[in-house]
């Protein structure tokens, strides 16, 4: 598999958009693999990126996931979910 890591740093550099997401149970493409290869970006905000807070998210006020933002890049790890996010909990396909 071809890696879009080299991709992902020049859209962050050119202040695109960039939103990341796993489910917390894939065990194929999960959160710790992303986030590895996440804090090896030679991106300007990186440091500040893995500084910032993860925050709690709630969806009806039931946990949905965990969110960690800053900048034009957003990491979203979904609970309950596996490799297919949605296909887990389809009710979370609304954001």
């Amino acid at each position: 598999m071809k890696s879009t890591k080299d991709l992902v740093e020049v859209l962050l550099e050119k202040g695109l958009p960039i939103l990341l997401y796993q489910g917390m149970y894939d065990v194929k493409d999960g959160p710790s693999g992303t986030e590895d290869w996440m804090r090896s970006l030679n991106w300007s905000h990186i440091k500040a990126f893995w500084e910032s807070e993860r925050s709690i998210w709630k969806h009806n006020g039931v946990l949905a996931g965990y969110i960690r933002s800053l900048s034009n890049l957003a990491h979203v790890v979904f609970v309950s979910a596996g490799h297919q996010v949605f296909c887990f909990d389809p009710s979370n396909s609304r954001f």
